[in-house]
């Protein structure tokens, strides 16, 4: 087989590690190599598969429209008149209409998305689920430090001789930065991981500080007492205490984690309080790196995808209240993703009208009453922002199966049939209208990009996040149960958490190990199973003060004893065992831990 130059990874935008492969069938297909010497383990699961996902056979190839209860073909034209209508009706409605992007979409789709609501659809009431998490984190660093927050060059990472890592799933949420900690570690550097589970970075740092459950702020705080008072905490032979004497001696430190790995504000600001003790002559922002854990949500931020004002909608609290909407619009997502497949059926009458545009098969497309398929990955030319900053150009590689088109041009297509000033469907088109409306991107190029050159977005005009407002806890402390809760419940993201990315499950040769991924279960220590007499894969008894369910028991090196891990995937069991979290100022949920108990095997 010729193997082609290698193209940009639209997801971790490495830049490697995704090739065109001639198959000598006379089509060249695409393969993305995780493990490929080139890419160096930084790609992520879903870079790993997006040649594969471009040329899947399962990708959506025609347009639906709900009639008599089914979903039924139809051709692009009339499934575009048929959202219309429905839209429109829904603009004449009480209720508000809710327009959602997915953080994978790009820039220019974000960009269309934002004029779509505005122009078209006159929404106040638009954004990002999937972006909750990285705002707030953006947002509490950015009260925090005193300044706009972007992450350094990884690069820098290597010269680092600390490298404060919380929580080890660095691995799973963004590979390069996980690859650039080992290259550090190998170069000199002493790394120092936190987690409540040991596992992925844990097992290889030179010192693994394993954490009781939601002990990561205090062990921040520790450390920012250690540094500012040393005889104010007592120093022992735990590694907790190691730690701190290692980040009092570094010449120069540094903290890296994924957005994901901060569930609280609090633990936001204390991580950015703590940067500011290490950071020396340099920035406190040159010490933090702070990976985002969706794919562009700094681009659909920067392009302006989010609550207009004071209006905002809520997954959770829409899941769990009274009100419904006259309609909702989804640019390329999932909902089950957050809420669960059994939650979104329930949130499914509260949605009111529902077009979705999607490129695969999903149980929103499943339910929606207009299903517009677009182009994936490798399907459209784009661009997306990365933590630090940096635009990256997705390259385009094949055309979209039957009837699918860019997500930008459909777009179009429904704001002119509705009234409003269309952007697009040309990239070049968009980029114009980018440059004059969005000032972090006015000296932002599309040649340079097509050229390779690298092109930053302007810092100093990046959106300035709303500062945080109090807002009233969701559900009451519960950790203290009484004597009949005997285990630690925790949530938490883990391997399998894209396993309701409606884009993963395309992948042909992971669809086995896909639908094992979406068996609810929990992991538990092995002694305890063993002590239990409970064999992986068995069913266990979950019941907290908020509910009962039952679930696969799964066994994981590292789990503290006496501890139930709760994938964060699992909405429905996650609601069911946990509520629906705690409401944090700037947009945000965590899920605290909870005591629980545990029966079985059932």
């Amino acid at each position: 087989m010729q193997q082609h130059p290698a193209i940009t990874c639209p997801f971790c935008g490495c830049g490697c590690g995704i090739y065109l492969v001639d198959c000598g069938s006379g089509h060249t297909r695409a393969t993305g190599m995780r493990t490929h010497p080139v890419s160096g383990g930084r790609l992520c699961v879903r870079g790993w598969q997006v040649g594969d996902l471009a040329t899947s056979f399962l990708q959506l190839q025609h347009p639906l429209i709900r009639r008599d209860g089914e979903l039924v073909k139809s051709s692009y034209e009339d499934a575009l008149a048929a959202a219309v209508e429905l839209l429109n009706e829904a603009k004449s409605a009480e209720e508000p209409v809710w327009v959602i992007g997915a953080t994978n979409i790009t820039n220019e789709e974000a960009f269309a998305t934002t004029r779509f609501a505005a122009g078209a659809v006159g929404a106040d009431s638009r954004g990002c689920p999937a972006r909750a998490a990285d705002d707030s984190v953006s947002c509490w660093l950015q009260h925090s430090l005193g300044e706009q927050y972007l992450h350094p060059p990884l690069s820098a990472l290597a010269e680092c001789d600390v490298v404060l890592v919380l929580h080890s799933s660095l691995d799973t949420q963004h590979p390069q930065a996980n690859a650039w900690v080992l290259r550090a570690q190998r170069a000199g550097a002493t790394v120092i991981v936190l987690d409540e589970v040991c596992w992925d970075l844990g097992r290889v740092a030179d010192l693994f500080v394993q954490l009781e459950p939601d002990g990561l702020g205090r062990a921040l705080e520790f450390f920012v007492n250690g540094l500012q008072d040393p005889d104010s905490v007592e120093v022992d032979d735990s590694a907790l205490s190691e730690a701190l004497s290692l980040l009092a001696g570094a010449e120069r430190a540094a903290i890296v984690a994924s957005a994901a790995a901060l569930p609280e504000s609090s633990v936001a600001v204390t991580a950015g309080t703590l940067a500011t003790l290490l950071c020396g002559e340099r920035s406190p922002s040159d010490t933090i790196y702070m990976m985002r854990s969706e794919a562009n949500s700094l681009g659909t931020a920067v392009m302006g995808l989010g609550p207009d004002g004071s209006a905002q909608t809520d997954l959770w609290e829409l899941l769990d209240a009274e009100r419904s909407l006259a309609a909702t619009v989804l640019v390329d997502g999932d909902l089950a993703r957050f809420v669960g497949v059994e939650g979104f059926d329930k949130l499914r009458p509260k949605l009111g009208r529902l077009v979705v545009l999607s490129a695969f098969p999903s149980p929103t497309a499943d339910l929606a009453d207009v299903v517009l398929p677009v182009a994936t990955v490798g399907q459209r030319e784009g661009t997306v922002v990365s933590g630090s900053g940096r635009v990256w150009l997705m390259d385009l590689f094949t055309d979209p199966p039957g009837e699918a088109r860019p997500v930008v041009e459909v777009l179009a297509d429904l704001t002119r049939l509705m009234g409003g000033e269309p952007v697009g469907p040309d990239i070049e088109e968009v980029w114009r209208a980018i440059r004059s409306e969005i000032p972090a991107c006015c000296d932002v190029d599309l040649e340079e990009l097509r050229a390779g050159q690298e092109v930053y977005v302007d810092h100093d005009a990046l959106p300035i996040l709303p500062a945080p407002s109090e807002r009233p806890l969701g559900v009451p402390d519960l950790a203290n149960g009484s004597d009949e809760y005997s285990w630690d419940l925790i949530v938490r993201r883990d391997d399998n958490d894209r396993a309701y990315d409606p884009r993963v499950q395309a992948m042909a040769l992971l669809a086995r190990d896909m639908l094992r991924a979406r068996v609810p279960y929990v992991a538990l220590n092995p002694g305890d199973m063993a002590e239990m007499r409970i064999r992986p894969g068995r069913t266990v008894q979950i019941t907290t003060q908020l509910g009962s369910a039952q679930a696969e028991a799964r066994s994981l090196e590292g789990v503290p004893p006496s501890t139930i891990l709760l994938p964060y995937h699992f909405g429905d069991l996650r609601h069911e065992l946990a509520g629906p979290g705690e409401a944090e100022p700037c947009g945000n949920r965590r899920w605290p831990s909870l005591r629980a108990s545990l029966t079985g095997p059932i």
